[in-house]
């Protein structure tokens, strides 16, 4: 017995395709007229035969008369019927032609023969033909021969539709589907093989048995027994043994019936080995867990929906003094202190209802009378399908923590008033490292109150972007308990300005356990000023020590060689000499009166009007030509007269220059003040160095300080100063200040 008849078993059909039998219920009625090919190579039969057949309500698209026209026409056309003459002109008869229409075309065929000693029966039954009329026939029976082959076609076509339908669904099938005779196999579906790894002819050269845990036999052999009497026993799962050697659990549902005539069994196996794998390890989860539950110092209960204990670990008559047996079945609200019964009673309702309150603090009562506080961890607890079946919860002891917490409370009450009378910044954080005291040196030094603070994180108020990596370092120590020395660092107000400061770090802990930081600032600006303010003078004064000692000196020496002279030999070069080296020695004294003046004044910024500082100059100068157009105010001190005066006297005495423009303009908060002249240039080579301390160039003997004097007070302004060439000829310095706004 084959697949196909296989599907064909009424017990199949019952337990496997009835489910699937609405899809497979062939073609519906035509809603047309049958159209009906004729081949007849009388063309008066052919004739009398068309209009007989459209007098019947049939649709006629071509007549016929050789074998090769009736399969080409079959083709094309596709008819619903093909009412074929035996006896054809041309090289193939009609049943050759009926041949090749079904197997092409699969159109039913119907023969019309005039003489029965013309039929071949051998052939005609091999071309499986719909019927056959005998020439002469009345119109009723060619109405009965076309209506019966119209019928049963549709019939076989509908029934091999749902034979495929059947053999794919036998062959598909998600379980493993079966057939036991004799205690064997006789013929099983794919998934029957690949559930046991063996092939076709091995599943059914073995017993059933063979095949089964040898643990579940019996069992198997009893309910084999119970079928016999006539009784029908449930389903069941067992295990069976694949080729490979492995183990794995199925669910078995078996039917009677009847195979080959004769009695058998129709078996469904289900693979459920994930199924008991997962229920294995969750009865292994529910033991551990309850073991867990059990062991640990954790109360854990369970509450049904009215509120009473269904279970509760053995661990809660050490918390409260009553044993599990003791609270069994009771009501939660027994436990509780009357202070909290009714938000307690509230929560748990709107639990029930959805709305967790997952954690949350409350005293139970002791069987002394007395209380315990513990922190509850609530949530529902659900069955199989997610329904809520009651509540699940774990109480903890927090009677330690509540201590520390007043322990901590006094610590910091104590902290609070040294925090308050601190000159400095103090700042406390807690555990995450965020404000939670903020004493009055730390709203003076970075400009927060209080309100603004308190719960930000700290490093990200005051350490800036600049600084934020080296804050991070020193948080993440401190954080893991180490004490941090004090150390030189800069952070950053509340308007981003930089403050330097010296800074450390604590850790606060309590009974071991980290639970903030303490960390300090003091401002240290005034410091870092006046120390660089004594770099810069002293600097300053060793540059005012050399010129004293180099060229000062120089100059004494040549004026006593050039009078010594002069007294053995008046002439009137010594006393050139003597003037030229008396008038250097002059000049190096003025500049030693302007670095003076930017020694003492050029920490004391303040607005200046531009424009009346280069007036004053030019005035010095009442021979050079010059062109000023400038307004603005800049920050500068009382040195910037001798800034503007530099640069022009650099280009007068070294650049030749004898006219001048001077114009300013703005760019942002920048006010750029532009010194052009018409002199000799500065040379490319020295343009880098010009602004040098000493650098010197050309003959004309001078110290090359005033250049650098214009580029130390533009840096103490907040700008700086540097040159370009002009076109045609000469020089632009360049100076830009900070423009007051």
């Amino acid at each position: 017995m084959h697949a196909l008849s296989f599907c064909r078993s009424a017990q199949f059909f019952k337990k496997v395709a009835c489910p699937l039998l609405p899809f497979y219920l062939g073609p519906p009625r035509m809603d047309k007229n049958p159209r009906i090919l004729i081949v007849e190579d009388e063309r008066i039969i052919a004739r009398e035969m068309r209009y007989k057949l459209e007098t019947m309500g049939y649709d006629v698209p071509a007549i016929v008369s050789s074998g090769e026209e009736a399969v080409k026409k079959a083709e094309e056309l596709h008819p619903d019927l093909v009412l074929m003459d035996i006896i054809l002109q041309g090289g193939i008869d009609g049943v050759e032609a009926a041949g090749q229409i079904r197997t092409r075309s699969d159109i039913p065929v119907v023969y019309v023969t005039a003489n029965v000693n013309d039929v071949r029966l051998e052939d005609i039954k091999r071309t499986e033909p719909f019927g056959c009329l005998f020439k002469p026939f009345e119109d009723a029976e060619l109405r009965a021969a076309i209506e019966l082959a119209l019928y049963r076609y549709k019939m076989e076509k509908s029934l091999r539709e749902s034979e495929r339908g059947y053999r794919a669904l036998f062959e598909n099938a998600g379980e493993a589907i079966y057939v036991v005779q004799d205690d064997t196999i006789k013929f099983a579906n794919p998934k029957t093989k690949d559930l046991y790894g063996y092939s076709q002819e091995e599943i059914t050269s073995r017993s059933f048995m063979d095949f089964v845990h040898e643990e579940d036999r019996d069992m198997l052999l009893e309910r084999h027994m119970q079928r016999l009497k006539g009784e029908e026993p449930p389903g069941a799962s067992f295990r069976i043994v694949d080729k490979s050697g492995d183990i794995r659990w199925v669910e078995l549902s078996a039917v009677e019936f009847s195979w080959e005539n004769r009695p058998a069994i129709l078996c469904f196996h289900k693979d459920i080995t994930a199924r008991k794998e997962a229920e294995k390890a969750l009865r292994d989860s529910e033991k551990k867990y309850r073991t867990l539950a059990e062991t640990t110092n954790d109360v854990t209960y369970t509450l049904d929906l009215n509120g009473n204990f269904t279970y509760i670990s053995p661990i809660v008559e050490r918390l409260t003094g009553y044993s599990w047996q003791d609270l069994l079945g009771r009501h939660f609200t027994e436990v509780i202190a009357p202070e909290y019964l009714e938000s307690m009673v509230e929560r748990f309702k709107k639990g029930l209802a959805g709305k967790e309150y997952r954690l949350v603090e409350i005293d139970l009562i002791h069987k002394n009378g007395g209380t315990v506080p513990v922190e509850l961890n609530v949530t529902s607890l659900p069955d199989a399908t997610g329904k809520t079946t009651g509540r699940i919860g774990v109480a903890r002891d927090i009677t330690e923590r509540k201590q520390a917490e007043i322990e901590l409370e006094r610590r910091f009450q104590y902290l609070e008033g040294v925090l308050g009378a601190a000159p400095y910044a103090i700042i406390t954080l807690d555990h995450h490292h965020q404000v939670v005291r903020w004493n009055p040196g730390a709203e003076k030094l970075f400009g927060y109150s209080q309100e603004e603070v308190i719960g930000k994180e700290l490093d990200g108020l005051v350490a800036g972007t600049d600084a934020m990596e080296e804050a991070k370092i020193s948080t993440k120590a401190v954080m893991s308990g180490k004490t941090l020395s004090p150390w030189e660092a800069v952070r950053f107000r509340k308007d981003g300005s930089p403050v330097d400061v010296i800074t450390a770090g604590s850790p606060i802990m309590v009974d071991g356990k980290l639970i903030g930081v303490v960390a300090m600032y003091n401002d240290i600006t005034d410091r870092r000023q006046a120390e660089a303010e004594i770099k810069a003078h002293q600097k300053h004064l060793a540059l005012i020590s050399q010129i004293l000692r180099h060229d000062l000196t120089n100059d004494l020496v040549v004026i006593q060689s050039a009078l010594n002279l002069y007294n053995k030999s008046p002439e009137e070069e010594f006393l050139k000499e003597i003037s030229s080296h008396a008038t250097k020695s002059l000049g190096l004294i003025n500049r030693m009166r302007e670095l003076e003046l930017f020694i003492s004044s050029h920490s004391k910024l303040k607005p200046y009007k531009i424009k009346d500082i280069i007036d004053e100059v030019v005035k010095n100068y009442p021979f050079i030509d010059f062109k000023i157009k400038s307004r603005g105010l800049v920050m500068a001190d009382d040195s910037l007269s001798s800034v503007i005066d530099n640069i022009v006297r650099n280009a007068v005495t070294h650049g030749k220059a004898d006219r001048i423009t001077i114009t300013t303009g703005r760019e942002g908060d920048i006010c750029e003040v532009r010194i052009a002249d018409n002199g000799t240039g500065i040379p490319d080579e020295i343009k880098a160095r010009i602004f040098e301390e000493g650098f010197m160039h050309g003959d004309t003997g001078h110290t090359g300080i005033g250049l650098h004097i214009v580029k130390k007070a533009m840096e103490s302004y907040g700008g700086y100063a540097y040159v370009e060439d002009n076109a045609p000829k000469g020089a632009v310095f360049v100076l830009r200040f900070r423009m007051v706004k």
